[in-house]
């Protein structure tokens, strides 16, 4: 199986025999099981919680003095003591879970930038001695490819032209 890529064949590992597709597909079975084992637990909305947002800026201890206070004084107001020590509690070990999430993204995105810059260290020497020898009577069958790679990278092989020129710089006055 091969992908064409500006008319240069790339080959490709097909995802039946690869054995890393196993383990990711695994791994996302299991990230996904969390919302399963984790009661009352929903996802976030694509437009993102606005109004709620306020929330993460009141602090437990004011949360908490705020309970003292409605049992202190008996106050009719629509406080309930125990929902919000749950939700306290709720938040706490939340956040172990969500630090924990965070932790695990910082490391697949580590592993992957580790290997690809292997790679991508690798594939520039390559583009470096192409480059050099497509300027050979013998490498003339690497000249499409190069021209692929610079056309991948952005680059023309041509440099820019500033569009505006600046009119007659005033001379420094001393």
């Amino acid at each position: 199986m091969a992908t064409e890529i500006n008319t240069v064949e790339a080959p490709v590992t097909p995802p039946a025999a690869d054995p890393l597709n196993a383990a990711i597909t695994e791994a996302l079975a299991r990230i996904k099981s969390v919302y399963e084992l984790m009661p009352d637990m929903t996802r976030s909305t694509p437009e993102g919680v606005l109004r709620e947002r306020a929330a993460f800026s009141v602090p437990d201890a004011f949360l908490e003095a705020a309970v003292v206070a409605k049992e202190t004084a008996t106050l009719q107001a629509p406080l309930e003591p125990a929902r919000v020590r749950d939700v306290i509690t709720r938040g706490l070990r939340f956040e172990a879970v969500a630090t924990a999430a965070e932790g695990l993204a910082k490391d697949v995105r580590h592993n992957n930038f580790v290997e690809r810059f292997e790679v991508v260290e690798d594939a520039l020497q390559v583009y470096q001695l192409s480059k050099a020898y497509a300027r050979k009577a013998q490498g003339a069958a690497l000249v499409p490819h190069v021209r692929a790679m610079r056309e991948a990278l952005g680059r023309t092989g041509r440099r820019k032209l500033a569009i505006k020129k600046t009119e007659d710089p005033k001379p420094p006055t001393t």
